[in-house]
């Protein structure tokens, strides 16, 4: 029981991130600079794509229209879904 009102009183858990940022290949760049550029002629806000793809934060967004974070196929088809373009658009 002591043990457990210790543990009640320590620091909350905080997993170590999953992601490891690594250097992505030059066709995933390019696809990340075409995606950008695709985002910002859309008018939209990074908001508007957490939400659509679930990010839990514009960092991510930015993360990935920037080169620093891979862009999933999944992802890719929501961005293309809400931009209203196809996945070979970008």
């Amino acid at each position: 029981i002591a043990r457990l009102i210790a543990c009640r009183d320590a620091e909350p858990y905080r997993p170590a991130m999953t992601f490891r940022a690594s250097k992505l290949e030059p066709w995933q760049l390019e696809a990340a600079r075409r995606l950008a550029k695709l985002v910002n002629e859309s008018g939209l806000r990074q908001e508007h794509f957490a939400e659509k793809l679930g990010a839990a934060s514009t960092g991510q967004i930015s993360q990935m229209l920037t080169g620093k974070r891979p862009i999933s196929i999944v992802h890719a088809a929501k961005f293309a879904s809400a931009l209203g373009c196809r996945v070979d658009d970008f």
